[in-house]
């Protein structure tokens, strides 16, 4: 200690300089060392519960679960060959089946699907591990609370912008009832990268499609249609195109519904699910808007069909949420959402 503080001269000074230089670095190193600290305690958290399902005695195989809206139906097969099996047994070729069936086997994919953790990147044992030890995210899920940013008449845009890429303000609410409470039916959902936003998009379509008795009433009923937006970007928004258009959304709907029950069957399911949305509404998730290049304008122009496309919904009672980091945000785009009264 004596002789630190004898040669401080020689490295006190230079230290400081760097710091100083460096700040920005620094910064991100520290959050990405909380980012890593976070995913390890996930990680232990989640191995710990896997043990204890290990130690339990093989469960009996169990009946498919009923969806939201009907009987309970799996999906056998590939996007060529499709066949639904009901809860009876009986099995369908979904070329065959009526929409009202399709429908329901929808759903069962998408809450399967929005349920399964992608516990594999921790231990190659959880990929290996597909049978009743299965980790649900239903079973771990912890809600999110968020703080809702109303605005106030008199705020001026680029102020409200800026609290809202801040973060800044009072009265914390579990997400869940602030979508349920709020009057407006647009919504952003802005947070750092390891927030929970996408494991909140998930758990959202999980529960509405499965029918979760935990929802809040006001969302319970409304049909669920997720958007992974990084996959649809690349699919439906040609990097010449002059402007987003609503039909680019519609048609990506039904390429997912193609992937869910076939392609034959999904050219009777998606005039059929579109009716639905229009006349009874339902609760469309877009996640990750900032993974969503800007180049050739390709951000800019899906927001334009975002906005369409959430505009043919305007006369029904769906809700419409957009997941996205605050940092990617230009203060043009958050303004572009907020005009559109997202």
């Amino acid at each position: 200690m004596a002789a630190g503080g004898l040669t401080a001269r020689w490295w006190l000074t230079p230290l400081v300089d760097v710091l100083s230089t460096h700040k920005d670095l620094i910064q991100t190193f520290a959050a990405v060392a909380g980012i890593l600290g976070f995913l390890g305690g996930l990680g232990g958290a989640i191995w710990a519960y896997w043990r204890r399902l290990q130690a339990r005695p093989p469960a009996a195989t169990a009946e498919p679960a009923p969806s939201a809206h009907g009987r309970a139906v799996t999906i056998t097969g590939d996007a060529h060959n499709v066949t639904i099996v009901t809860g009876d047994g009986n099995r369908i070729a979904a070329s065959e089946a009526e929409p009202e069936l399709l429908f329901e086997a929808y759903l069962g994919a998408l809450a399967d699907e929005c349920s399964r953790l992608p516990l594999g990147v921790i231990d190659t044992e959880f990929a290996r591990d597909r049978g009743e030890h299965a980790v649900r995210l239903s079973e771990i899920y912890v809600e999110l609370d968020v703080t809702a940013h109303a605005r106030p008449p008199e705020e001026e845009d680029r102020e409200w912008a800026w609290r809202l890429m801040r973060g800044e303000g009072a009265g914390r609410q579990p997400v869940l009832e602030a979508l349920a409470g709020a009057e407006a039916s647009r919504h952003v959902l802005l947070g750092d990268p390891g927030s929970g936003k996408t494991t909140f998009a998930h758990y959202l379509c999980h529960a509405l499609a499965a029918g979760e008795s935990t929802l809040p009433a006001a969302l319970r009923g409304l049909v669920p249609v997720r958007f992974v937006l990084r996959e649809l970007a690349a699919r439906h928004i040609p990097s010449d195109a002059a402007g987003g258009k609503a039909d680019m959304l519609w048609n990506a709907l039904a390429e997912n519904l193609a992937d869910c029950v076939g392609e034959a069957a999904a050219r009777e399911l998606a005039p059929w699910v579109r009716r639905r949305l229009l006349e009874r509404g339902g609760f469309v998730v877009f996640d990750g808007l900032d993974e969503v290049p800007e180049s050739h304008r390709r951000r800019k122009v899906l927001l334009e069909a975002v906005e369409a496309f959430a505009g043919t919904l305007a006369r029904s009672p769906s809700r419409v949420l957009v997941t996205a980091r605050p940092y990617a945000y230009g203060f043009r785009v958050v303004l572009s959402l907020a005009n559109s009264e997202f």
